[in-house]
């Protein structure tokens, strides 16, 4: 698929769309765990080539660099997990 083809319609929310939006234009890391904002990221990039991070990664990272703790990062994910995020592995597991 070339860029300015369609493939279909891509419904994303406000905060998605606008991640999308200044990630493109910026070219900026993007930083989403959407799956419909990353079929629009490769629509507008012709495939995956852009750089991009999921949120348990950042959890990880964070708490790998002592910006918070290990147990924090799990806390802050079954947080966003009851608010309705999709992803319910804990960043750290062993560290529940």
């Amino acid at each position: 698929m070339e860029k300015g083809q369609t493939e279909g319609k891509y419904f994303l929310g406000a905060g998605e769309a606008a991640c999308v939006a200044i990630a493109h234009h910026r070219k900026w890391v993007m930083a989403t765990d959407d799956n419909g904002a990353f079929r629009v990221m490769d629509f507008l990039h012709g495939g995956r080539t852009y750089r991009y991070e999921r949120i348990r990664k950042l959890l990880k990272r964070a708490a790998d660099e002592g910006l918070i703790m290990k147990s924090e990062a799990n806390r802050i994910h079954r947080v966003m997990t009851i608010k309705g995020f999709w992803d319910k592995e804990l960043p750290f597991p062993d560290s529940a």
